[in-house]
C-alpha cells in the first residue's frame, strides 16, 4: 500500500503510521486499539481487558510476521521483557479468526479487523495498552486532485462517524470500505 503511494499509482491510501515515514505524509484519522478474542470457557471474571503478560502465557494466534501489526505486538512483548512462541501464524484475518473458532488459540487483532459477530469475548489488550494510528497517507508536498481531496474529506467524515457509532455499539455503513484487510 505504501509503495503504491510512493510510486504514485494511487493518490492516497488509508493505513497505519509506520515507524519510518520517509517521503510520505500521514494525517491521523483515528487510533485503532488492539484486542484479544477469548474463547467462551476462558475465566475472565467479566473483565473488559487483558494484560500483555497474561496473553504471553496463552496459545496465541498471530498474523504473519510480514505485517506491521505483528511487528508491533512482538516489539511490545520484547519491550516488556516477555516472550512468546506462536505455533501458528496467518496471512489472512479470516483464516486467523476461523482457527480461533476451531479452538487453536486466542486471536490477536486490531479493532478494525474484529468480526462484527463472534462467539468470543473480545477484550482490549492493556499493560501496556496497544494501539496504532490509522492515517491518510500521501506524498509529502504533493497536492491531491480535487476529486481525491474530496474523497479524503468524505473518508475523514465517515470514519469519524464510524468510530463515534462504535463507541455506542452501533454500525455505520461505511465500514466495508474502511475495513480493508490489506493494510494490517
Amino acid at each position: 500500500m505504501l509503495e503504491a503511494v510512493r510510486r504514485r499509482e494511487v493518490d492516497f491510501a488509508i493505513g497505519p503510521v509506520p515507524e519510518k515515514k520517509g517521503e510520505l505524509e500521514f494525517a491521523p484519522i483515528f487510533v485503532d486499539d488492539y484486542y484479544a478474542m477469548l474463547p467462551r470457557g476462558y475465566q475472565d471474571d467479566g473483565r473488559a481487558s487483558i494484560s500483555l503478560r497474561e496473553l504471553s502465557k496463552l496459545p496465541l494466534l498471530k498474523l504473519s510476521s510480514s505485517t506491521a501489526f505483528r511487528d508491533h505486538v512482538d516489539n511490545a512483548l520484547k519491550a516488556n521483557g516477555l516472550s512468546h512462541q506462536s505455533n501458528y501464524e496467518f496471512m489472512q484475518v479470516t483464516t486467523l479468526v476461523a482457527m480461533a473458532e476451531a479452538g487453536l488459540g486466542i486471536a490477536l487483532l486490531p479493532r478494525v479487523a474484529l468480526p462484527r459477530r463472534t462467539p468470543f469475548k473480545v477484550v482490549r489488550i492493556i499493560g501496556p495498552a496497544l494501539s496504532r494510528t490509522i492515517a491518510i497517507v500521501t506524498i509529502r508536498g504533493h497536492s491531491l486532485s480535487p476529486a481525491a481531496a474530496r474523497l479524503v474529506e468524505m473518508c475523514n467524515k465517515l470514519i469519524a462517524a464510524e468510530h463515534r457509532a462504535a463507541e455506542h455499539g452501533q454500525t455505520v455503513m461505511f465500514v466495508a470500505f474502511v475495513r480493508a484487510r490489506s493494510f494490517l
